[in-house]
């Protein structure tokens, strides 16, 4: 098989803390594709960032500008039914522009590199009904520096990871096609580079339950550093996730979902890592701060409209994290077609408060086509517009604008 997928964006942000404040834009996009043939998985994806704003404090004020372009190959194989490694490999190049009030401009160029490796091997295979035992490895490096420029020194920054782990699992049949699966994991990992460093060892655990002809999934996950020669490095998180819809072959009736989260994520070790959705962060060691926590909520229900041709979904959404909460009223037209290209339209209205800060309002519409009546495995197709306006909380900046293109093909 193979896919062409991309997408891009344009986002307005803006920022505030203490007495700093900062806003700005940032156009991104990304395109890709693999392809797959029996035990191989080739893939390459470009990327390309470029972002402008400004800043203001009590010790200056400025603005700054930057470009990064990236390339990213990345593979798979499997060696046998039980043995496969992967790969991905990255650089990155751009420029940073830096005009404090009053003085010159600093241009330093900025680089990015990435590796990683890593292989699983299946030691115990119980297929759908017997224990399974894997063991895997994985080894990543990560660096970025910056050239020297007048005014402003040289920066380089290393991060490596090493990790070996073993995870198990078995299933257990509750009756019927309902199948409840507790797992485990432990893994022992060494840490280097200019962030913390040295020898540590994680746990993780995890339960699911499937059931789906009553249309119900659920899981809960944890997991935590138990050890670390880093003196104050300390790393944990349990999630869950709940999903019911009783008819789940029909995009009619009631849905419902939900997900909480709190801490770090709930997954493991490098697999956090690369489970990344942005590349902010992998060179550096954040600290995690205080305890984080976050309950996600959204309830549906479809019904026939238009001499039943196509599916309205009404839905309502709500978001509660340590620092505040979201409100999300949404809608959804879906066209109901046997095979060939499905149109689909959506709006969300959302209402954020944050702490102290006045509310923000957001407006977000979207629109696209997907196939449909084809096999998964097959083929896919789907293209999507959206477009956003958020009223920011800061009363003296101006409302922020996003639109967006989503393309993905496979065949």
């Amino acid at each position: 098989f193979a896919a062409f997928w991309g997408g891009g964006a344009v986002t307005r942000f803006d920022g505030r803390e203490g007495e700093l404040t900062l806003d700005g834009e940032v156009a991104s996009v990304m395109l890709g594709a693999d392809f797959s043939r029996e035990s191989v998985i080739a893939g390459l994806m470009v990327s390309q960032s470029r972002g402008e704003g400004g800043y203001r404090s009590p010790n200056g004020s400025g603005e700054f500008s930057s470009t990064l372009t990236a390339l990213f190959p990345y593979g798979r194989y499997a060696l046998s039914e039980r043995v496969s490694v992967w790969g991905m490999a990255g650089y990155g190049e751009g420029t940073l522009t830096l005009t404090p009030e009053g003085q010159v401009p600093m241009r330093p160029d900025m680089d990015l590199m990435m590796g990683a490796l890593g292989v699983r091997g299946v030691l115990l295979d119980g297929g759908t009904g017997g224990p399974t035992l894997a063991a895997k490895s994985d080894a990543m490096a990560v660096r970025t520096s910056s050239d020297a420029v007048t005014g402003l020194a040289a920066s380089e920054a290393d991060v490596t990871r090493v990790r070996l782990a073993l995870e198990g699992s078995q299933p257990v049949r509750l009756g019927g096609d309902a199948v409840l699966t507790p797992s485990l994991e432990f893994g022992l990992r060494h840490d280097g580079g200019d962030a913390e460093t040295g020898f540590g060892a994680d746990f993780g655990a995890g339960l699911a339950l499937t059931a789906p002809s009553r249309g119900l999934s659920a899981e809960i996950r944890a997991r935590g550093l138990l050890t670390h020669e880093a003196d104050g490095m300390r790393e944990w998180g349990v999630s869950g996730t709940l999903a019911w819809d009783p008819a789940p072959d029909s995009d009619r009736g009631l849905s419902l979902s939900l997900s909480q989260t709190v801490g770090a994520q709930a997954s493991g070790g490098a697999d956090a890592l690369l489970a990344r959705p942005t590349l902010a962060g992998l060179g550096t060691e954040e600290d995690e701060g205080p305890l984080g926590r976050r309950l996600d909520a959204r309830l549906g229900y479809g019904l026939g409209v238009f001499d039943d041709r196509w599916t309205a979904t009404p839905e309502l959404g709500l978001g509660l994290s340590d620092t505040g909460r979201e409100l999300r009223l949404g809608w959804r037209l879906t066209e109901r077609v046997a095979a060939g290209l499905a149109f689909e339209l959506g709006v969300e209205a959302t209402r954020r408060e944050d702490g102290a800060a006045n509310p923000e309002h957001g407006l977000e519409v979207g629109l696209g086509w997907r196939l449909a009546g084809a096999r998964a495995s097959h083929a896919a197709f789907e293209m999507r517009l959206q477009a956003a306006r958020r009223d920011v909380a800061n009363d003296d900046r101006a409302p922020e604008d996003t639109i967006g293109l989503e393309l993905t093909a496979r065949w």
